[in-house]
């Protein structure tokens, strides 16, 4: 009867599983007792029916600090048949480790999530399957995060994926940011409660029904608990004073266990504190906790009393939540503590269980049982369960006596947070550090984190020249690695703030001084981006020497990277931001995989190749909603207006704009304005306005204009170009006098490449494009843009000059470099010069032209060879979501087959080799 009024939320329900092909997860919300629970068991029986797979598990709130409980009980079905010996040995390792509480790779906190994604995947694709939540407040947090990471990746697998979720702040820090779809279950109308409640009591006294119906308030749990409660007390129980429902059900509950004998209310209590469900367990500690021996039959009463139930594997469990919640509230602080060390003397042989009853029944300081919870943290780091490593940390932290240790404590806590891109609490870590005496170290680490993960506010060159001396006395310590490592961060700040030149002066003196031979990576990024102009011919020496040298490591491949963008170096860059975003892939760090895909998408719009910043733009900004890293997703839209120019998609572009124009000043990112510029006079010039564009981009050469000499740079050759197409060269020269000399100097590859080509546009006039075919013999493989756009440039004046055979090889060249890039609208203008030289074009349409950039990605790693399983793991979605989208792409490009991808996307590849 109560599911009668709910068909709609049980539709949505039974939809996810409802298409061939098909899968989804949705989140049932709604009050204490307001029927989510009825609707998971009807969608479960409806499942079975259809001969779906089903799977359950459900959060217990004593267990949030066991990582990975529920997921074990979801999991562990799946694990001993053949789909986990299909799996290769390194997922088979992740997932039995994280289980089983062995060692995992704790460098891969994502790597759990994907082992599971591939087993669920795996097992859906022999039958469907429907995988529900229950409680999912008080699922642990490893599992929540795993299975919310499923959740957004099930569309197109045969995967259902239900929660249910209790209103409360622990359903609303859950979904903040979870990006799964949710239904609210609303009490039930009136008339399914008067019916409702006619089925249950049918023989109320009017007048009792209406107070019943009034109390319940539609909350179907209420209408059963109230109208039973009449039937045991009679109809006075509900002439008393009117209190909020939830209330009255634990006072009911109360009540009832009231009723109960001592014994089995020692049981009930026992259960309430147990973060497991062994009835075994329960016993025991009874046992232990009152000095007397306790029997299943003292349990009888409370299970005839629908209070608990047991099922075949002796599994207690209480009938609803707040069961457990009543018992808890009704225990006396003194039997908590006793419940909690019987719980840790029984649980000896499990130390982190243990120690977590411990912690729980500790009242005052504790350095002993710290030291025992960081050694549990430890031990949850080698298991990849980051999430228990920041709460027993934090734990750690409360009870430890020293202020300055503590403070550390939190710190590292903060950082295992930061790991698994949870913002929110590393900020809230940081702030409570913050208020601590830290020792010189410590006040380092939380600079960095600030910097790194909160992006905070800038201070000001003098806060830097305090920091600095911070990191003096690290060196004086003798810790040059967390001195370097802290001067990475004050060069990212001197960047924002674009920090005064005696300031500068003073981070790249500190750089010379930690590193003497100035051979450690860090030392030449913190140079490069603090002093290139300076020190930048010196740099990219240094630079060339460390890339040459075979970095595996993806963090360090990342520094190089950008150390390459702060030099102009931009084909080094591609390079390196290409191999460092797969080294994150394979470590699955999702958070820092966010930052780096960032950077690689702002280096290939300096590159000019559109494809590349789009799709790793808008990777960059679907995993920085998913992570939390919202700043770097304006990065990554930043890039992606300037790819949505290139491609000549400028009311897009303009749209992108639009709404960053706001964000930037209010999200204190003014340093990233002149990128915007950038975008804007990309745009310009792509929609024919170079008048427009010009006055765009000369915004960021004007005097007074905070920009990073990186920023600046990069839009020299755009500006070139506006000015030669709207007639204002003679502006550009005291510019390019400017600059000239400090190309020389610096040896900026960007920047001489841009300083030749404006010298070319300017001297046009003379010499009739000959400065043109100059620089064309130059080697310009690592410029695919630039080198199209002087083969433009070259063809068209010799078109002018009526050479016009000579002019189409020239032109062809451009216009098919630029399609390769994905700059179609300049690949337009090459066209269109090729045709008015008197060749007959037929231009082939682009095969990606209508592929999204996840479609692109797919297809592009498809055309390389990649199997399904290769390009899920690389992206972090299912095989099935791979080969659906392949499905979606061979009509879309004209094919029928994976074999011929290579073929249509073959311009697609920069790298010669790989258009083989």
């Amino acid at each position: 009867m109560a599911l009668f009024a709910r068909a709609s939320e049980l539709d949505v329900i039974n939809a996810l599983l409802g298409r061939p092909g098909a899968g989804g997860a949705l989140v049932l919300r709604g009050e204490a007792g307001v029927g989510k629970s009825a609707l998971l068991d009807a969608a479960i029986s409806n499942a079975r029916r259809s001969d779906v797979r089903v799977l359950t598990t459900a959060g217990v709130s004593l267990q949030m600090q066991q990582p990975f409980a529920a997921l074990s009980h979801l999991t562990l079905p799946l694990l001993g048949g053949r789909r986990l010996t299909d799996h290769d040995q390194e997922t088979r390792e992740v997932i039995r480790a994280a289980l089983t509480g062995e060692d995992a790779p704790a460098d891969r906190p994502f790597s759990v999530a994907y082992a599971v994604l591939e087993l669920l995947a795996a097992c859906a694709a022999e039958r469907r399957l429907l995988v529900v939540v229950d409680d999912a407040s008080w699922v642990d947090e490893e599992s929540w995060r795993i299975l919310s990471f499923v959740g957004r990746r099930v569309s197109f697998d045969e995967i259902g994926l239900v929660f249910a979720m209790r209103d409360g702040p622990e359903a609303e820090d859950r979904l903040r940011g979870s990006l799964l779809p949710t239904v609210r279950v609303e009490p039930l109308p009136d008339e399914a409660a008067v019916a409702l409640l006619h089925h249950v009591a049918p023989g109320l006294r009017p007048s009792i029904r209406d107070l019943i119906l009034a109390e319940a308030g539609g909350n179907p749990l209420g209408l059963l608990e109230l109208s039973d409660e009449v039937k045991r007390h009679g109809d006075s129980v509900m002439l008393e004073a009117s209190v909020p429902l939830p209330a009255r059900l634990v006072q009911t509950y109360a009540g009832l266990v009231s009723e109960l004998p001592d014994a089995t209310g020692s049981l009930l209590m026992m259960a309430a504190f147990n973060d497991g469900h062994s009835l075994q367990e329960t016993l025991d500690a009874t046992a232990l906790a009152f000095e007397g021996e306790v029997t299943l039959e003292d349990l009888e009463p409370a299970v005839s009393a629908r209070l608990v139930s047991v099922d075949d594997r002796f599994e207690l469990r209480f009938r609803h939540p707040l069961v457990g919640s009543a018992m808890r509230q009704i225990t006396s602080l003194a039997d908590h503590r006793r419940a909690h060390l019987a719980f840790a003397d029984l649980l000896r042989d499990d130390p982190d269980r243990s120690v977590a009853h411990q912690a729980a029944a500790a009242v005052g300081k504790d350095d002993e049982l710290a030291r025992a919870l960081a050694s549990a943290a430890r031990r949850a780091r080698r298991r990849g369960a980051l999430t228990a490593v920041v709460t027993t940390l934090e734990r750690s932290a409360q009870l430890t006596i020293d202020e300055s240790s503590a403070a550390s404590r939190l710190l590292w806590a903060a950082l295992s947070a930061a790991e698994i891109g949870d913002v929110a609490t590393v900020e809230r870590l940081v702030n409570k550090a913050s208020q601590a005496r830290l020792t010189m170290s410590a006040r380092a680490r939380l600079a960095w984190l600030q910097q790194t993960y909160l992006q905070a506010p800038w201070s000001g060159s003098i806060q830097l020249r305090t920091l600095l001396d911070v990191v003096d006395q690290m060196r004086n310590a003798g810790d040059l690695g967390l001195a370097l490592d802290s001067l990475v961060v004050m060069s990212i700040r001197a960047w924002w703030s674009s920090a005064d030149p005696e300031t500068r002066d003073l981070i790249v003196a500190m750089a010379q001084t930690l590193d003497e031979s100035l051979t450690d990576a860090r030392a030449v990024y913190v140079i490069s981006v603090v002093a290139p102009l300076e020190h930048g011919s010196w740099a990219l020496d240094r630079l060339t020497e460390l890339a040459g040298a075979g970095e595996a490591n993806p963090e360090r491949l990342h520094l190089l990277a950008s150390t390459a963008t702060c030099l102009g170096a931009v084909a080094l860059s591609n390079v390196l931001h290409a191999e460092a975003v797969a080294g994150m892939r394979r470590r699955g760090r999702l958070g820092t995989l966010t930052r780096v895909l960032a950077g690689q998408a702002w280096a290939a719009v300096l590159m000019g190749d559109a494809r590349v910043a789009l799709t790793a733009s808008s990777e960059a900004r679907a995993l920085g909603e998913e992570t939390g890293y919202l700043s770097y997703a304006l990065v990554a839209d930043l890039s992606r207006a300037a790819a949505l120019a290139l491609r000549g998609e400028t009311a897009a572009a303009d749209g992108v704009v639009a709404g960053l124009e706001s964000v930037l000043p209010s999200a204190g990112r003014d340093a990233l304005l002149p990128m915007l510029q950038l975008a804007r006079g990309l745009s310009a010039l792509a929609a024919g306005r170079p008048d427009d564009a010009f006055d765009q981009l000369l915004r960021s050469f004007q005097p007074g204009v905070a920009c990073h000499p990186s920023q600046k740079l990069a839009m020299l050759s755009h500006l070139a170009e506006a000015a030669s197409k709207s007639g204002q060269l003679a502006r550009l020269e005291p510019i390019l006098a400017d600059l000239a000399p400090v190309a020389a100097t610096t040896r900026s590859p960007s920047l001489l490449m841009s300083v030749r080509y404006a010298e070319a546009l300017l001297a046009q006039a003379d010499d009739g494009g000959e400065t043109l075919r100059v620089v064309l013999e130059a080697d310009l493989s690592g410029w695919p843009f630039d080198r199209a756009r002087l083969q433009l440039a070259y063809g068209t004046a010799l078109r002018h000059r009526r050479q016009r055979r000579e002019s189409r090889p020239h032109l062809r060249a451009a216009a098919e470099g630029f399609e390769a890039l994905g700059a179609r609208r300049w690949a337009e203008w090459a066209w269109h010069e090729l045709r008015a030289s008197g060749e007959t074009v037929q231009r082939v349409e682009d095969a990606s032209a209508n592929l999204s950039p996840q479609e692109l990605q797919i297809a592009m790693m498809a055309a390389q060879g990649r199997t399904n399983r290769e390009i899920a793991a690389q992206l972090f979605i299912s095989p099935r979501t791979v080969s659906t989208h392949l499905y979606r792409i061979y009509p879309k490009v004209g094919i029928s087959t994976r074999a011929e991808l290579h073929r249509v996307l073959a311009d697609q590849f920069t790298d010669p080799q790989l258009r083989r």
